[in-house]
């Protein structure tokens, strides 16, 4: 009997339309891909924006909060010798708020005061703070300007009297009998690119001392 040779299978590869149709639905998944890789890419970058700007205005206010709560009564002389408050707060200018505090630290131990005399100024969106080394200036005092936050459009401060009355300016008597008294508290809000109003209300907590007669 006869052995019948067996036939192999002719191998089939894949058409040109075939190809052209499997490279199509490729490009087309590569396309969504791709666009829901950069959409969260995106995301993730506007999320890192926001955290990082929210911090610095957390940071922001706790300078602020730790300036106002350690609020002084110590009045002093500006560069030209006129006496000024200790507490001043003038707002839709560019120097809103002044005031002097306690509590600067001295760890390398310099000859100098722990009193210390602050400003915060806005000027072209910029919000910083000024503070002095000394408190009684001379003509060539130059302060020690730090910069806060950036894209303020509006700064401004209200200030709680002992009544509890809020007031949107203040300036404390420098009449050494009967000096006005300090606040109970003071707002600040901060009126910030892209994010809005920001409102913080900070308690002022001091030891009053005797008023000081300004040399």
């Amino acid at each position: 009997m006869l052995a019948v040779p067996r036939i192999k299978p002719r191998t089939q590869g894949f058409t040109l339309i075939e190809l052209m149709v499997s490279l199509s639905i490729f490009a087309v998944l590569s396309t969504l891909a791709y666009g829901a890789l950069k959409s969260v890419m995106d995301t993730r970058t506007l999320v890192n924006q926001h955290m990082d700007n929210l911090t610095s205005v957390q940071k922001t206010l706790s300078i602020m909060q730790r300036d106002i709560m350690q609020l002084s009564t110590r009045g002093i002389r500006d560069s030209f010798g006129d006496p000024q408050p200790p507490l001043q707060v003038v707002n839709d200018t560019p120097e809103f708020l002044h005031l002097s505090r306690n509590g600067w630290r001295n760890p390398a131990g310099h000859d100098r005061s722990h009193l210390q005399r602050i400003s915060y100024r806005l000027e072209d969106g910029q919000l910083m703070r000024q503070s002095w080394r000394v408190l009684d200036r001379a003509q060539d005092s130059v302060p020690v300007v730090t910069f806060l936050l950036d894209g303020i459009q509006q700064a401004s401060v209200r200030l709680l009297d002992q009544q509890d009355r809020w007031h949107n300016e203040w300036t404390v008597s420098l009449d050494n009998k009967q000096p006005k008294p300090l606040p109970k508290a003071i707002e600040i809000t901060l009126d910030i690119e892209k994010m809005g109003e920001i409102r913080r209300i900070f308690p002022i907590v001091y030891f009053p001392l005797p008023w000081p007669t300004l040399p």
